[in-house]
């Protein structure tokens, strides 16, 4: 703002703006939204088949954040056909990070149940959670 020239040209746009009626309104929990766009977007599908089965798996990503005033979980669901689900939520409870990232999973799950599908394979972030669940860490408290 010392300089002339940048001052020069903020007032000028604050008066070509001022016509509209600009309001700004912060996103709230805009890191596991990105996120989770981000890993859907740039993982390879993955089009293995069932050994049993030979039905084409369902890919679900998920991922959750908790800040001191926001938390969310996002999951978005690759059907075999190639269909994309998105599912966000915002949790109106006090938890920890890790906690969300369990909730995120459980919500994935449900979706997964509810969607009918045999075949299904999880990707995350969390190495705490998604470790517990392929059994290579093992919970020391409930």
């Amino acid at each position: 703002m010392n300089k002339l020239e940048a001052v020069r040209q903020l007032i000028q746009w604050v008066v070509e703006l001022s016509e509209f009626d600009v309001r700004y309104k912060p996103r709230e929990a805009i890191k596991a939204q990105f996120l989770v766009h981000f890993i859907a977007e740039f993982t390879p599908a993955n089009n293995q088949q069932d050994g049993d089965q030979g039905a084409k798996q369902c890919v679900v990503h998920v991922d959750g954040s908790s800040t001191q005033h926001a938390r969310g979980i996002g999951i978005i669901l690759q059907s075999p056909e190639g269909d994309h689900l998105e599912y966000a939520v915002h949790l109106q409870f006090q938890t920890t990070n890790n906690e969300v990232e369990y909730e995120t999973l459980l919500q994935g799950l449900e979706l997964v149940k509810s969607l009918g599908a045999k075949s299904v394979l999880f990707q995350g972030d969390s190495q705490l959670v998604m470790g517990q669940v392929n059994g290579t860490y093992e919970a020391t408290k409930e």
